[in-house]
């Protein structure tokens, strides 16, 4: 469940990826990652993606998959940007972008070997954000079939003449 401003049902699918570390087949740094989500919400809808952020601190990334942790991942807190797309219950588009962290185990390790993991600790938050703005559209097209009204437009027209004021 999402909290904040978008309280509701929150999904995401992530995927990463690590280099080697001290032993190639189980963990290293995250070298990579990608994340889809959507939060579906009373005051909204909000879409968008989460990537590895540039310059990041390293994060390490692990597959423990001996017993007795079968096929577990976890990755250490990581540094992450976002973009998010939001329609308003009224049909109305906004933008927001910022910053976010996330981590999907925690785990106890004492001498390289690796003594609790507890998968189901996923965290992620929302840091920082540039600020919810009204989206503008991008072409004409994206102001024809009533979709002005996205924009905060009374009429096509209106929308046409703002895209052709961006050029």
């Amino acid at each position: 469940m999402a909290s904040g401003p978008y309280p509701g049902t929150f999904t995401e699918s992530v995927t990463y990826s690590f280099g080697p570390g001290e032993n190639p087949s189980s963990f290293g740094v995250v070298t990579s990652l990608h994340a889809t989500f959507t939060i579906t919400s009373a005051t909204g809808t909000v879409s968008g993606t989460k990537d590895l952020a540039p310059g990041a601190p390293p994060s390490i990334g692990s597959c423990l998959d001996t017993p007795p942790f079968p096929t577990t991942d976890f990755l250490t807190s990581t540094q992450l940007t976002y973009h998010a797309a939001i329609t308003s219950p009224s049909g109305q588009y906004y933008t927001d972008a910022g910053t976010a962290s996330a981590e999907n185990a925690t785990a106890l390790v004492v001498g390289g070997f690796v003594f609790q993991v507890n998968p189901e600790a996923f965290q992620e938050q929302f840091l920082t954000s540039t600020g919810v703005a009204a989206a503008t559209p991008q072409t004409k097209d994206d102001c024809k079939n009533g979709g002005y009204v996205h924009y905060g437009y009374r009429n096509q027209g209106q929308c046409v003449a703002a895209v052709n004021h961006q050029d």
